[in-house]
């Protein structure tokens, strides 16, 4: 999976993991300072219903099963310049 500045456009995507074959949706990713960038799969709900966890992988062996392109503007009242991080705000004094 090649990642570039349209990351969001696979989140929602159906995804497996190359080495485990484990499946699931794209729900996060994750950018490191020396260039890794991991992908973070939701597993689906098992036999229980509890739901699954996420599972981190390397962008590299990530295969996109099924694409879902969504429109961030459409999923948000946030200004797309503000979606770089979760709900914390900076601290006073930063």
């Amino acid at each position: 999976m090649k990642i570039d500045n349209s990351f969001r456009t696979f989140f929602k995507a159906k995804a497996k993991d190359e080495i485990t074959k484990m499946e699931g949706v794209i729900v996060a990713f994750d950018f490191w300072m020396n260039g890794c960038v991991r992908v973070g799969i939701q597993l689906p709900i098992d036999k229980d219903g509890k739901v699954g966890e996420i599972l981190w992988i390397d962008s590299q062996q990530v295969e996109l099963i099924q694409p879902e392109k969504i429109d961030v503007k459409k999923h948000t009242s946030v200004a797309p310049s503000r979606l770089q991080g979760g709900p914390q705000r900076d601290p006073k004094g930063y």
